[in-house]
């Protein structure tokens, strides 16, 4: 068993016979666990990396675009703190900035 199957060749003919959304379904049925992957390969290959790459993240340029009633609201991942951007940006503006955290087992 391969531990990237998205990038092998698939025995046989297969490869042949097989369109590239076709291998993708195959691979979903018998390796689950790599579908995002060979999907991510798959969107890449068909209409471009900037599909798949996130974007640079540029905070200053997105604060600059907010205001008083167009807030910045973060939609966080697990993993995810922008915390130490946001204390880094608000230094250079010389701003001040309260962090209250209202996440699950966070302290303020």
């Amino acid at each position: 068993m391969s531990g990237k199957p998205e990038t092998e060749q698939m025995p046989g003919d297969w490869s042949i016979k097989c369109s590239e959304l076709q291998k993708l379904c195959i691979l979903k049925a018998l390796r689950l666990d790599r579908v995002l992957f060979a999907a991510a390969r798959f969107v890449s290959a068909n209409i471009g990396p900037e599909f798949v790459d996130p974007p640079s993240f540029d905070l200053k340029a997105v604060y600059e675009t907010s205001n008083c009633k167009t807030p910045l609201i973060f939609v966080l991942s697990p993993g995810v703190d922008p915390t130490a951007g946001i204390l880094q940006l608000a230094a250079q503006m010389n701003q001040r900035l309260e962090n209250c955290a209202l996440g699950q087992g966070q302290v303020t």
